[in-house]
């Protein structure tokens, strides 16, 4: 976890490669995730930095997504975070799993999560830091 820390402190920005290597994606997924405004780009200078905090976040949706799609099989629907498929939809919506028709546009994961009784991931590192704070 070298890449991770620094003198002993979490860093705040991460480069593609290291992002990827967070996620354990390639740099193709890494991209689309940055464009499909799935993580946040910054730029210090012309080097181009994933910020960990968005990376924490996508990580949190990613499960709370899991979470309810298996509270949604039931009803032969998913969840999907594509916005390739559905431009300028939202961030998340909600699909048939049987012909991806679009069933909400704007799904609230937060909402569902609620409405389905899924029990919503928490961050123990968050928690700590904010105890610590």
């Amino acid at each position: 976890m070298k890449d991770q820390l620094r003198n002993g402190v979490d860093r705040l920005n991460h480069t593609i490669p290291q992002a990827c290597s967070i996620l354990n994606c390639g740099t193709t997924m890494m991209y689309e995730l940055i464009n499909e405004v799935h993580v946040d780009r910054v730029y210090i200078g012309s080097r181009a930095l994933i910020t960990d905090a968005s990376l924490r976040r996508l990580s949190e949706e990613i499960l709370l997504i899991a979470q309810i799609n298996r509270a949604l099989a039931a009803k032969g629907q998913r969840v999907d975070m594509r916005l390739s498929r559905h431009r300028g939809r939202g961030r998340f919506f909600i699909v048939n799993d049987s012909n991806d028709e679009l069933v909400d546009p704007n799904a609230d994961l937060v909402g569902l999560a609620r409405s389905l009784n899924v029990e919503q991931p928490r961050n123990d590192s968050h928690a700590a830091r904010a105890a610590a704070a």
